[in-house]
């Protein structure tokens, strides 16, 4: 059986939540287990996808999401030093 057709059966578990009687429909809460080779399928088509738009410098340097070695304080500090910059030009004229 190919990914392809593993992928199109995705088990559902009904787990009960704490605090609610078992007997309830509503006390149930589905979850899905993905088959474990799509996972690490996944997993592999991430790498190599990042790999090839970070050699290739596909992707643009204000692009902090989701990047190893960008976060959201790489951001915040790139804006701070923007609006710093800013302030100094405004300054000189």
């Amino acid at each position: 059986m190919t990914f392809v057709k593993l992928e199109r059966f995705i088990f559902t578990l009904k787990m009960a939540e704490r605090r609610k009687r078992p007997a309830s429909g509503s006390s149930y809460r589905p979850i899905s287990l993905l088959p474990t080779i799509g996972k690490v399928l996944e997993k592999l088509m991430t790498q190599r996808l990042t790999y090839h738009l970070d050699s290739t410098n596909s992707m643009n340097d204000r692009q902090h999401g989701f990047r190893e070695g960008k976060s959201v304080d790489t951001a915040i500090n790139e804006l701070l030093r923007k609006i710093k910059q800013q302030e100094e030009m405004a300054s000189m004229s």
